[in-house]
């Protein structure tokens, strides 16, 4: 007796919908199965069967000769979930950073005033040369050519003052 959802993949290259609910009557609880142990959140497992399947439904012209479909499910579910996994990392990293900061600030009571505040009296205690070269770069937008000209040193000098400059102002932070 044939086995009716051999060549599923086969079937879907024909834009065969039946194949597609073949295969999703087939491997869905597998890939629940699968998501769900990784991720431990119901919702989170349902969301990955349905990206999986759109997928299989959306690249099925390309996929005709695949050759183990439970494999090819199963690697396709588990990468979707390698990538949620990534993404929510980097929001949950952007949380606290964004958490830590504003709790950071809320603490020191830090207003704008208080920031502009503390910068300037950062660049007011730099050594002359290098306040000055900092200062015709940043807020006179001269380039390190023109400031080496103006100053009389060297543009790798006047790269060194402006890089040690920004050092200092980003310890601020």
């Amino acid at each position: 007796m044939k086995d009716d959802t051999s060549g599923l993949f086969e079937r879907l290259s024909r834009d065969d919908m039946t194949a597609l609910y073949d295969l999703y009557v087939k491997y869905a609880p597998k890939v629940r199965y699968f998501a769900f142990g990784i991720l431990k959140d119901k919702e989170d497992a349902e969301d990955v069967i349905q990206d999986v399947f759109l997928k299989i439904w959306k690249n099925r012209k390309k996929e005709s000769k695949v050759i183990s479909e439970e494999s090819y499910i199963i690697v396709m579910a588990k990468n979707m979930i390698m990538n949620l996994l990534k993404k929510r990392k980097r929001h949950f990293g952007y949380v606290e950073f964004t958490m830590t900061t504003h709790t950071m600030y809320e603490q020191e009571n830090v207003t704008a005033s208080d920031l502009l505040e503390k910068i300037e009296k950062s660049i007011s205690e730099m050594p002359k040369q290098r306040r000055e070269v900092f200062e015709k770069s940043r807020f006179q937008e001269k380039t390190y050519k023109e400031i080496s000209v103006e100053t009389g040193i060297s543009p790798k000098t006047v790269q060194y003052h402006i890089s040690n400059a920004l050092s200092t102002l980003k310890k601020l932070f």
